[in-house]
């Protein structure tokens, strides 16, 4: 843990297969047990790329690679540059802790609004937070998710990572909006939709 900390300035300036280097320095996916009781275990720093103040989780893999490493989300940014433009409307849909909300926001502009939908609690109530500390206003957060309909979902959390969530498991009942129908009422002329499965495809869905 002490060597994590002592290579960070480095590994964060590091190409993108350093990822790698987590895993020989004890940091990795799978070394959660060690980390669990890491002091402090919740960190805030300043992320150069977001160009925000955001808190990690020292005792999750998500949390220690986006510290320690800084390059967890880079790949997705560089699509998000390549179709958002001043003035369009970003639905983040499964925001988790808002890093994908937080990049867009600054993409899209004063003239363009971010949507980030999260069902879990306690993942909204970071996402909120990240909102509000540095004062964004053009991120409106909601504690919900989309589907092809409304209603109520069972949520479950499958693993430490707060990005496993599925709704294919008994856990949580939260509450659903119908997606077209969300979108519809606002009537934008240029709405970005992403999704995890959207981005595992390599793509993400467009409309103008």
């Amino acid at each position: 843990m002490k060597l994590a900390d002592i290579l960070r300035p480095m590994l964060v300036r590091f190409p993108r297969p350093s990822m790698e280097l987590l895993n020989l320095i004890g940091a990795g996916v799978a070394q959660d047990s060690k980390w669990k009781a890491v002091t402090p275990r919740y960190v805030s720093y300043y992320d150069r790329r977001l160009g925000c103040v955001v808190s990690a989780d020292r005792g999750e893999w998500g949390g220690r690679s986006v510290y320690y490493w800084g390059r967890y989300y880079d790949v997705t940014q560089q699509t998000f540059a390549h179709f958002l433009a001043s003035g369009w409307t970003f639905i983040d849909v499964g925001a988790n802790l808002g890093f994908h909300s937080l990049f867009a926001s600054k993409l899209v502009g004063s003239e363009g609004r971010v949507f980030s939908f999260e069902p879990n609690p306690s993942t909204h109530a970071v996402l909120s937070s990240h909102i509000g500390i540095n004062r964004i206003r053009n991120i409106r957060s909601f504690q919900m998710g989309l589907s092809d309909e409304e209603g109520e979902l069972i949520l479950s959390q499958t693993g430490e990572h707060s990005g496993e969530a599925t709704l294919r498991k008994d856990q949580m009942r939260v509450k659903i909006l119908n997606c077209a129908g969300w979108c519809w009422r606002r009537r934008s002329s240029r709405i970005q939709i992403q999704t995890e499965r959207s981005l595992s495809r390599g793509g993400s869905t467009r409309g103008k």
